[in-house]
């Protein structure tokens, strides 16, 4: 079990994998592969005695193996708002959609559970792959930022470092997190190590300059005041000194145009800025409707164009789309998604885990993995930190590491089981295979087929397209939603009206796009089908269009229509 989890808080931060058209959707599923097993690992080697009526079945074992987990301080808040997801069916319109969130929280828990029987040497280990992880993505983000890059994407986000994630946002969430670690080892350790340490550090730090996002400076400062002070550092003349010289130079040294820059960053009324208070305001728009268990996990895009055109007529916001998955908030997010019950459960699993935090004497370790997790919760203030896999099995796996290294961690380990459980062996070797094909293997292999539709569209081999689009939606229906908006263009270029409409059908059975009620309407319109046309151009005019001119010609369109 430790080396699957050690081989996926490895390769989920670096992998990157070109043949899909989500080039980072090989994250989640070799996280969902390594962790599955480990997980499936982990119940057979807890559970093998507690199966009645079998030649393994002992109390006393099953007794004393089932302490491992519910020894843990956060074993049952993670238990209750796992339950608060499946809870969160009851409104969701895409049911699979709420077992997907709901089988990666089942694997972040997982991480937490097993990281809590490690040895020191084990710690040692997981450290040591931090270590390495960090200096790889942190040495392709600079690289990144001056220009080099092995791959050619369709943006370089103007010098802001990605590293291996996709995007500079994603990428500053497993900076903040893994920063005050790395900073407090730096002091920890000694000889090569502490070296390494340093150098991490120091590359973290320069990606997160060169990132220039505002919630995870932000971030950033909260986690290294709380080092500070629960260190107590500012008791250490030494770092006061370097501290002060530090802020000294950022006052008077630091260019005026780089000043300016930071200031504009946190202006209220920046464009990104008004998009995120936007977003904000279309998810307490969803609380309102459904407060108790929300939308349904990962339904927040089914949902999000239903809810935002009132607030876009009162805060007259020009939209760049009229759908989001995500609010750019992870307490809205989680609230909006699975109601004030999950909202409450997911914040207990901190509170619980910081109020266990100080009733204990906090060594140096404990503080930093303690600070990381508390860059990520300042973090998903302005991000979604949660939804990105490597921060996420990073942060999981610190609630567990600080937890085993401040304190004695209760183990028993139970009767000797001489003889293995093989029915529950098969069992959870069926349902790691079921698992793994529906929920990591199969949306793997659909988006393989997108990329391949997107090159045969380029192309011009339509026919190839089609045939891609409509495998990929087959086996991944409910993230198929540009996919079946791509396949409703082919068709519609076809001149097979009949096909676009039902291929852009399914994209807003997913996701409700005003654009795409649009071109249903246009689709109508051209079949002859008056009323069809003008119900579905006043959906879109309803659901709001991104561009000004489109709205006004939609308008248009229904009056020409009306006249008919």
């Amino acid at each position: 079990m430790f080396k699957l989890i050690q081989i996926t808080v490895f390769l989920t931060p670096i992998a990157i994998l070109t043949i899909t058209k989500d080039n980072f959707i090989i994250k989640e599923t070799i996280a969902q592969i390594l962790l599955s097993c480990g997980l499936c690992l982990y119940i057979v080697n807890g559970s093998e005695a507690c199966v009645p009526f079998t030649p393994a079945f002992s109390f006393r074992a099953c007794f004393a193996r089932k302490l491992r987990g519910v020894n843990g301080r956060l074993t049952i808040p993670i238990i209750l708002y796992l339950v608060a997801i499946i809870l969160s069916i009851v409104n969701a319109k895409h049911t699979q959609l709420v077992f997907s969130v709901l089988s990666l929280q089942l694997l972040f828990g997982f991480v937490y559970l097993a990281s809590l029987e490690w040895t020191n040497s084990r710690r040692e280990g997981i450290f040591d792959t931090v270590l390495l992880t960090g200096i790889l993505v942190s040495i392709y983000g600079i690289l990144q930022h001056f220009g080099y890059d092995f791959i050619h994407w369709a943006t370089n986000f103007g010098g802001r470092p990605s590293s291996s994630f996709g995007n500079p946002n994603f990428f500053a969430g497993y900076l903040v997190t893994v920063i005050p670690v790395s900073i407090v080892s730096a002091f920890s350790y000694n000889k090569t190590r502490k070296i390494l340490w340093i150098i991490l550090s120091a590359l973290l730090i320069l990606n997160l300059f060169f990132n220039k996002t505002r919630g995870a400076w932000v971030a950033f400062l909260v986690s290294f005041i709380y080092i500070m002070f629960v260190l107590k550092l500012y008791r250490n003349k030494k770092f006061l000194f370097v501290l002060v010289a530090v802020i000294f130079w950022c006052v008077f040294f630091l260019k005026s145009n780089i000043k300016n820059y930071i200031v504009q960053k946190f202006n209220k009324n920046e464009p990104s800025v008004v998009e995120r208070i936007f977003k904000w305001q279309t998810a307490f728009e969803m609380i309102k409707a459904h407060p108790l268990t929300g939308v349904g996990a990962g339904n927040l895009k089914v949902n999000f164009a239903l809810y935002q055109a009132n607030v876009r007529e009162k805060a007259k916001f020009q939209l760049k789309g009229t759908s989001e998955s995500n609010v750019h908030n992870e307490y809205f997010q989680v609230c909006a998604e699975t109601g004030i019950i999950g909202l409450v459960i997911f914040l207990s699993i901190f509170v619980t885990y910081f109020v266990n935090l100080f009733k204990q004497k906090i060594n140096a370790v404990s503080a930093g993995l303690s600070a990381g997790v508390l860059g990520f919760l300042v973090y998903g203030l302005s991000n979604f930190p949660l939804e990105i896999t490597p921060t996420a099995i990073t942060v999981f796996l610190f609630l567990g590491l600080t937890e085993q290294g401040n304190k004695d961690v209760c183990k028993t380990p139970g009767a000797k089981i001489d003889k293995k459980n093989w029915f529950l062996r098969i069992v959870m070797a069926v349902i790691f295979v079921v698992f793994v094909w529906r929920s990591a293997v199969l949306p793997f292999i659909a988006d393989i087929y997108r990329k391949s539709g997107d090159d045969a569209q380029i192309e011009g081999n339509y026919p190839k397209a089609i045939n891609q689009y409509e495998k990929s939606i087959g086996l991944d229906y409910v993230n198929s939603e540009r996919t079946a908006y791509d396949l409703g263009e082919v068709y519609r270029r076809l001149g097979n009206i009949d096909g676009a409409i039902s291929a852009y059908r399914v994209s807003i059975d997913i996701r409700n796009y005003g654009e795409v009620y649009n071109n249903i309407g246009n689709c109508y319109w051209l079949k002859g089908d008056i009323d069809e046309a003008i119900k579905n151009w006043q959906t879109a005019l309803r659901l709001g269009l991104p561009k000004a001119e489109d709205q006004e010609n939609v308008k248009k369109n229904i009056e020409i229509a009306k006249l008919k």
